[in-house]
Order: C-alpha cells, then sequence, then structure tokens
C-alpha cells in the first residue's frame, strides 16, 4: 500500500504498518526513490529511462546495512553488506560472483570523518572458505594472518622498501619459524665440488635462501657484482641468477648490503632470482618457481641451478637464455608454464619464435615442459593445444600428471582428471597432485598440478645424469621414453617414468 505524506499525517495508526514513498531527480538527471516503513528506509537510484534500478541502498535505523547495484536488464551484479560494532567500527561484504558466499571482506573505521581500512579478508574463490586476514596500517598491509580449516594457523609481518612488500618474517603466535628479503643473502651457495649434472629453470621467482634449493644454485664468481657483466654472458652481475624486469618497474632504495653495493639492479636485470610479493592472491604466500626448484633437485648432489626468474615471456630474455644455456652447456631445462595458441593473440608472436629458437637452438639440452591443467587432449588446432607443450622437437618432454604425490611401488597409476593428455603430444606421466615441496621462507607445502609432475620427471633424469655422468642428456631422455609403464588409465605416447627400468636400461648401455 503506497500513501502520500498528507494522508499519512491523518492516519497516522495505519502509517506505522505502510510504506511510505517520494521521488526526486539527483543531480545526474536520474530518477531517484525512497520508500520508508518503521524504521528501514530504501533509496533507489534508476538508470536515465527512469523505469529499471541501478541502485538500490537499505538503511536500518538511520544507518546503512546493504547496498544492491544492477545492470541495465535487471541482474543483479554486486551486493554489499554493512556489519556494525559497538566500538564505532564497521564490515563490508562484498557479494559477486555467488550471492550465497562472500567475494571479500573488509574493516573500516572512520577518523576525521574519512573511512580508515583496518582489515581485509580473504576467500578462497573456489571453496570459498576464508584464507586470510590482512591487518592494515596508514593504507598498507603490516600483517597477515593466515587461515586454515577455520582456524588461526600462523602470519606473516611484511618488510616494505618504498611502499613495495620485499620480505616478511612469518610466525606462529610469537615463535619465528621463516623468513624471506628479495635483496638479502645471508648465506652463499655452497655448490658440490663435483659438478655432473647442469639444470636451468625458467619461472616467476625463487626463495635463493631456502634450504632445499640455495646450495644448488649457480655461484657465478665471474660476474660479481659490480655493475659489469664480467664474464659477457648477456647478462649484468648474474652472480645467484637472474630476474628480469621487462618493464624497468621494480625499483630498490638499497641494494645487497652484505656486498657493500648501492644499488641491486641496473633498469631491467636483477642480480638475485627473488620472487615477487602479490598481497592479492589471498592465503599463503606462495613462490611457484621455488616449489618446482625443490622437487627438480630432491636428493641430488652434484648438480647446479640457472635460475631465470622474472618475465620468462619476454622474447628478449628468451634469447639471452638460450644464449647462456648453449655457452654453459646446460643438460635440463625445467618449463612449468604455457602459452596458448598464437592465434588467440594474447601473446607477443615474437615470444612464440624466441621459445622455439631457445629449444631449437640447443639441441643437446632436454626439455622438461608441463602438458596444462585443463584435463583435455591436446589436439594440433587452436583450441585445444597450449605450447610449449604442443612442439615437436626431438629435445622436448612433454609431461602430464597422474594423481599421486609420489612415486607409487605397485605401478598402479591412475591420470590425474585435471592433467591433460595425448597420445601424440604427452610423452610421460608424474606425479602431480599434493606434491610436497619448498614454499617461499624456509617453509614447506603441497601443490597440484603439471607445473609439479613436470620438475619430477627431470628430477629423475637428473638422478641418472649424476649416475652416469658419461651419458648425453638425449641418451637418458631416450631410455625414459623406452622404459615407461604403459597402461589403459594413461593416456600418453609412453607412459609413467619408471626410475628402476631407466636405470638397468642404462647399465646394460
Amino acid at each position: 500500500m503506497r500513501i502520500s505524506i498528507a494522508l499519512c499525517i491523518l492516519l497516522s495508526q495505519i502509517c506505522l504498518a505502510s510504506e511510505v514513498c517520494h521521488e526526486s531527480v539527483s543531480q545526474g538527471g536520474s530518477r531517484l526513490s525512497s520508500c520508508s516503513q518503521n524504521n528501514r528506509l530504501i533509496i533507489t537510484d534508476y538508470f536515465q529511462d527512469g523505469i529499471h534500478p541501478s541502485k538500490i541502498q537499505t538503511f536500518d535505523n538511520g544507518t546503512l546495512s546493504r547496498e544492491d547495484s544492477y545492470s541495465i536488464t535487471g541482474d543483479l551484479t554486486t551486493r554489499t553488506d554493512y556489519d556494525y560494532e559497538l566500538d564505532g567500527s564497521y564490515f563490508k561484504s562484498y557479494f559477486q560472483s555467488n550471492f550465497t558466499f562472500e567475494d571479500r571482506k573488509e574493516k573500516f573505521h572512520i577518523i576525521n570523518d574519512q573511512e580508515i581500512l583496518l582489515e581485509n579478508y580473504g576467500f578462497n574463490s573456489k571453496t570459498h572458505e576464508l584464507e586470510n586476514i590482512d591487518i592494515y596500517d596508514e593504507g598498507l598491509v603490516v600483517t597477515r594472518k593466515v587461515i586454515k580449516y577455520n582456524r588461526y594457523a600462523f602470519h606473516y609481518n611484511f618488510i616494505y622498501d618504498n611502499q613495495r612488500v620485499i620480505g616478511f618474517e612469518s610466525f606462529v603466535e610469537h615463535k619465528k619459524i621463516g623468513d624471506y628479503s628479495q635483496t638479502s643473502v645471508q648465506q652463499l651457495p655452497n655448490n658440490p665440488s663435483d659438478i655432473r649434472v647442469k639444470i636451468a629453470i625458467l619461472d616467476s621467482g625463487f626463495d635463493h635462501e631456502h634450504p632445499l634449493v640455495r646450495d644448488s644454485i649457480y655461484l657465478n664468481e665471474d660476474d660479481p657484482i659490480d655493475g659489469l657483466d664480467n664474464d659477457q654472458d648477456g647478462f649484468i652481475d648474474n652472480y645467484l641468477g637472474t630476474y628480469f624486469n621487462e618493464y624497468g618497474d621494480l625499483k630498490f632504495s638499497t641494494g645487497i648490503t652484505e656486498f657493500k653495493q648501492s644499488e641491486l639492479v641496473k633498469k631491467k636485470y636483477f642480480s638475485i632470482p627473488f620472487e615477487t610479493i602479490d598481497l592479492t592472491k589471498t592465503g599463503i604466500i606462495d613462490s611457484h618457481g621455488t616449489h618446482v626448484a625443490s622437487l627438480a633437485l630432491n636428493n641430488t648432489s652434484h648438480t647446479i641451478l640457472y635460475p631465470f626468474a622474472g618475465d620468462y615471456g619476454s622474447s628478449t630474455y628468451l634469447d639471452k637464455i638460450s644464449k647462456k644455456i648453449k655457452t654453459d652447456k646446460v643438460d635440463f631445462v625445467n618449463m612449468s608454464f604455457s602459452f596458448p595458441h598464437m592465434a588467440t593473440r594474447d601473446v607477443d608472436r615474437k615470444t612464440y619464435t624466441s621459445l622455439k629458437k631457445l629449444i631449437t637452438s640447443n639441441p643437446e639440452t632436454v626439455f622438461f615442459v608441463a602438458a596444462g591443467n585443463d584435463g583435455n587432449e591436446l589436439q594440433h588446432n587452436r583450441f585445444h593445444c597450449l605450447y610449449p607443450a604442443c612442439y615437436k622437437y626431438q629435445n622436448l618432454v612433454t609431461v602430464g600428471a597422474t594423481s599421486d604425490s609420489y612415486w607409487r611401488s605397485d605401478n598402479n597409476y591412475q591420470m590425474a582428471d585435471y592433467s591433460n593428455y595425448s597420445s601424440n603430444f604427452v610423452h610421460l606421466f608424474a606425479p602431480g597432485t599434493q606434491v610436497k615441496g619448498a614454499l617461499i621462507g624456509d617453509m614447506e607445502v603441497q601443490y597440484t598440478g603439471t607445473s609439479m609432475a613436470t620438475p619430477m620427471a627431470m628430477n629423475i633424469a637428473i638422478k641418472l645424469k649424476e649416475e652416469f655422468p658419461q651419458l648425453s642428456a638425449l641418451e637418458i631422455k631416450d631410455a625414459m621414453f623406452k622404459t615407461a609403464i604403459s597402461n589403459d588409465n594413461i593416456k600418453a605416447k609412453y607412459g609413467v617414468i619408471d626410475y628402476k627400468k631407466s636405470r638397468e636400461q642404462l647399465l646394460e648401455h
């Protein structure tokens, strides 16, 4: 029942249970309507057509409790719920992709008429479970509480340089459990004296101080940090590896203090293969490259790692990496990443050219690459192929994932439902589900994907090459192909890697 304000005055008792509405025009010329009933006020803002609502705000007892936004077709696009605390702070819960579960939640306080962000709550996009609570101070995240199974697990205290996170310390309550810094080198790698295998990994970044990775990182004493390319390999000061920043937008106010340098880098090339820290991602601070490296290096003792971090999709970077791999005669390379078909135009065409050149210009190096996690059969067309997984070169091995986290003794392997597969493009399979490896900041974590299966496969090649250093990387690869376990559950060109049979094959070589 809609009645006018004048009639409401005459029939006040009826008005207590009735809706009172009036309309106006906003400054932008759009229609506004407000309706009140008891202690609730609803304000509706319309599109220019004056028919379809664009935003509806609900006030209870004079305070905003909910805000809904709509598309011109009448679909609800976003919803924000407000919840107020006794201390004057309040929460905003944002709903967008699923209006049953929160996408995001923030806590605010009003100080001097300004809305100050106090906390941000991060939810898993798939499970909708709370994964972290970020605590703010003066607009910066100073602490992240990691939540697991609805309980506090541990927390990070972040370290900043020019308002950019460059590191952290992690704690369980008051006990320190780890740390990480992009610019700090507390201990140099202790490379093995008897180097039999050289590997390279192209990835996002690495925790160069992690105990499962550090001592294998190649210490390039021919190129100390002095701002010069002393070994003339195209990389300036790649003493511990390289981080390439294609756009030159990463800057540090101080360099590696242990080396007494005033600058860490020129503009694009950094002398530490560090991992960037992205606080827009929920949950733990992860490092794809660190986890991959730890799996590749697991239980090896005569191997060194060339870590190439940063913008590996840059053709400039790929070309320089190619030359370095050739000059230093790297045996194996891990590339746990995928680019879509060139026809999508999502990636610069130069990247594909350089990626092919990287592989073809190093025919003695074996490249292990991820099959991808779409659960599809790789086919030679624009819709069902990824790269480098779908390249067909003699020195390339595409790896799919089984549903295991370890190598089985009974060989009863099942193909993981997320893994891409193909009897034409996918050569081998390896465990890739909930595989335990290094987590940035001296910790460990379980990850899932063909990104994990790929270094698990390369790890077998490394172990075989360490035992048979006189054999080439291609001979190691061929033995792994010949002895792979084939069964109906695994859709691959060869099958699941069998270390024992590969070793026996090489002993007979």
